[in-house]
């Protein structure tokens, strides 16, 4: 009884020492997916675009679940170690209905990238959507490296949403969203604030690598 009672009091100190923080908290009940963040050791075709391990990241938590937004057109963001010459290939897709809501070349340049969804796109409320970058394979022009992650979008609860009505910085805002486990609207104004320390705060309660500016 006295050591669960030490245990549960630690868990409720971690979870408060979290929120102060501004760590990102995942939700209660993650819905699973399939989702890689960067190039690993393995190909997965028959690529020869001789990129680095890593070089290549999406911006997304390390957990293989899909992460939320309350944005109808959240930006996405992934890092790179180097400048690219040809572009990347941008891909979203309805998952429930698997037709492709938009999809764009983009300019990779070293440090962080931002992908803006286009004007014509509304997510549309609790339906999974899936992203997909595409890396040019160097021995065919037709070949793609593929990297991918998820998003979900929700509405803010009425807690979440009193908080927000009140003004704030965007660190404070980036915050707010991490503890409620919203990824996209946190990493989203972590970056606006230009707090590096609480970016690198933010990144590595998510289990991201770290990245360069």
């Amino acid at each position: 009884m006295i050591i669960a009672t030490i245990l549960n009091t630690l868990f409720i100190t971690s979870n408060i020492h979290a929120n102060l923080l501004g760590d990102y908290i995942a939700s209660d009940n993650p819905y699973k997916v399939d989702q890689r963040r960067t190039l690993g050791t393995g190909s997965r075709s028959n690529c020869n675009n001789q990129l680095k391990n890593g070089s290549i990241e999406l911006i997304v938590p390390s957990m293989k679940v899909v992460h939320f937004t309350t944005q109808a057109r959240p930006n996405l963001y992934l890092s790179s170690k180097n400048n690219y010459q040809n572009p990347f290939k941008f891909f979203l897709i309805d998952a429930q209905s698997a037709k492709t809501i938009a999809q764009k070349d983009i300019l990779i340049r070293t440090g962080v990238n931002q992908i803006s969804l286009p004007s014509s796109v509304n997510l549309k409320t609790n339906r999974i959507y899936l992203w997909y970058i595409g890396i040019p394979c160097g021995n065919n022009d037709n070949q793609y490296e593929v990297l991918n992650s998820s998003l979900k979008r929700i509405l803010p609860n009425s807690n979440l949403a009193n908080n927000l009505n009140f003004n704030k910085t965007n660190e404070q805002l980036a915050k707010i969203y991490a503890i409620n486990g919203i990824w996209y609207d946190a990493i989203d104004y972590a970056f606006k604030s230009n707090s590096t320390s609480y970016i690198n705060q933010l990144l590595l309660s998510a289990g991201v690598n770290q990245i360069k500016y």
